[in-house]
């Protein structure tokens, strides 16, 4: 491409976290509609609107000439309507406030060229060892596997300020939340394990990914459920314990590949990132919840993990038998209905309530 291309580049990821931080003001504040809005534009900025420079030319620097302008514009579009934001950060960000901020910057700046590592060795290792087929099979399945995450995409872009706002007077009910967050993501986890046939009979290029798809959705379950028990870090001020815990996965997933992916394949690189997701977890947990409980009934939570490594065993051993697979997954979904009762009875009061004052009104 050429040197360039470098300044704008970086003139590039300048309007990036420009955006960015406007993103994080329009969340914090509570606006739904501006945030959908910048979000969706600034995803397109990112994904979606330098590709039209394909339309017309192959040149790169059309195409990072397009991506800082769409860039620019939506960081000029929100920045107007929000320029008192920075006069305000200008006012704030004193020596005091800057003391803080950047041993808690500094100890968190590893942390992206770990999470970039941990998503790209296993697709580069596989590519290398196995081929672009298996390559390809396994990008399908990681990106698939994101399913599980529609059940919390919308619900932690509020709830982190929330806990930040309410962890010293609301942890009860914190707490009651990552129960209800634990049994909806456990469940949805069963369900698409009992479904992943007709998931990959939509896409039969990809059914090699089949046996290995339960191991790879451990890893989004540990990674969604990991944002829920990790706020003690933050209100501690311990950012090193999230780097540490990001350098356990990205290390262990280098490591297990290395190890497994020759003896086992498709499934070695599988099992390499959901365990190292499950160190992670592990790691980050313990730390989060030594400074801030927001499992205050930690059985429970191991149990529901228990059942959840019972149904991915189940789905790798039966993964051609759809009924029996079935079966187990039913099963597991109704002992998470048992464990998670108190749950379901302060769910079904709260429509009831809310039925009621329906009605009324």
């Amino acid at each position: 491409m050429g040197v360039g291309v470098v300044p704008l580049l970086f003139l590039n990821a300048f309007f990036y976290m420009w955006v960015r931080y406007l993103n994080v003001i329009l969340r914090l504040e509570g606006k739904v509609g501006l945030y959908t809005l910048e979000t969706l534009l600034m995803q397109g900025c990112y994904n979606l609107f330098y590709l039209l420079a394909g339309f017309f030319t192959s040149d790169p620097y059309a195409f990072a000439l397009v991506s800082v302008v769409s860039f620019g514009g939506v960081a000029l579009l929100f920045g107007l309507r929000y320029r008192g934001v920075f006069r305000e950060g200008r006012r704030a960000f004193t020596r005091p406030v800057a003391r803080q901020i950047l041993p808690y910057g500094l100890a968190l700046a590893p942390t992206q060229i770990m999470l970039y590592l941990n998503n790209t060795f296993s697709l580069a290792f596989l590519g290398n060892s196995l081929g672009a087929t298996v390559q390809g099979t396994f990008a399908f399945g990681v990106r698939l596997s994101q399913l599980v995450t529609t059940i919390q995409a919308g619900f932690s872009t509020f709830w982190g300020p929330f806990v930040y706002g309410n962890y010293r007077d609301q942890q009860e009910l914190i707490a009651k939340v990552q129960d209800y967050l634990c049994l909806l993501i456990f469940s949805f986890y069963c369900c698409l394990v009992a479904a992943e046939d007709i998931l990959f009979f939509l896409f039969p290029a990809y059914s090699g990914c089949l046996p290995v798809f339960p191991v790879l959705m451990m890893s989004p379950v540990f990674t969604i459920l990991c944002e829920g028990t990790v706020y003690g870090i933050s209100i501690a001020r311990r950012p090193i314990f999230d780097t540490i815990g990001i350098a356990i996965s990205a290390l262990g997933n280098i490591g297990l590949c290395v190890l497994l992916v020759p003896k086992m394949g498709l499934m070695g690189a599988s099992l390499a990132l959901a365990i190292s997701a499950g160190g992670m977890f592990l790691f980050r947990t313990i730390m989060g919840q030594y400074y801030y409980r927001t499992i205050l009934h930690p059985l429970r939570t191991i149990a529901g993990f228990a059942l959840a490594l019972l149904v991915c065993a189940g789905g790798v051993f039966l993964w051609d038998r759809f009924l029996l697979k079935g079966a187990l997954c039913l099963g597991a979904l109704v002992l998470y209905l048992i464990l998670y009762r108190e749950q379901l009875g302060e769910a079904a009061a709260f429509g009831a309530r809310w039925l009621a004052k329906r009605k009324a009104s």
